[in-house]
């Protein structure tokens, strides 16, 4: 329930949709301030016409929607997954694809084919088989603005660094404390 996620409630709040939102690491008045509804993975999963993904990879997420989770979700349900390719077994997803369970999906990356393999060269995505999947190289983002604002981030955070201020969107601050240690 990051800085995307909250974008798709609130796009959602707008067209009437009830939001389900599971977030181990935002507390849930935070989720409720925004008009959505805390719950478990399993409760989303069940209920939700469409998951959405919008997830940063760690050890703990890695591979969160495979067979199980993907047999949990409401039959004729859409995944949608915007965030990383590592979140989703796509052999699973096929699978639930194939037997019709899910009634499609949105996928805006997706692991690329084995290029190294001349055979797979020029060849479409598994996935593209069916009708009722999307994908896009993930650019579906990508629009002037969020290019731009990219730009203005970024040009931001180069005059706090020659202020010497401390930087606003730092990915990593055990890095740049590593470094500050070294230097010491």
């Amino acid at each position: 329930f990051g800085q995307v996620g909250r974008r798709v409630v609130r796009l959602g709040l707008a067209f009437g949709m009830r939001a389900l939102v599971y977030d181990p690491f935002v507390e849930a008045s935070v989720v409720r301030e925004l008009g959505a509804e805390p719950v478990e993975l399993d409760e989303l999963l069940s209920s939700a016409d469409f998951v959405s993904l919008h997830a940063r990879i760690t050890a703990d997420n890695r591979g969160m929607i495979g067979a199980e989770q993907l047999g949990r979700m409401k039959p004729g349900a859409f995944l949608i997954n915007t965030a990383r390719d590592a979140l989703v077994d796509e052999e699973a997803l096929y699978q639930a694809l194939r037997s019709g369970h899910l009634a499609g999906a949105g996928l805006d990356i997706v692991r690329p084919a084995d290029l190294s393999v001349p055979a797979q060269l020029g060849r479409r995505h598994r996935l593209l088989e069916f009708p009722n999947v999307i994908i896009v190289s993930h650019i579906g983002g990508s629009t002037w603005e969020t290019l731009l604002h990219g730009g203005e981030m970024a040009a931001a955070e180069i005059g706090r660094l020659a202020a010497g201020e401390p930087f606003r969107n730092l990915a990593n601050p055990a890095v740049l404390a590593g470094r500050e240690a070294a230097r010491a």
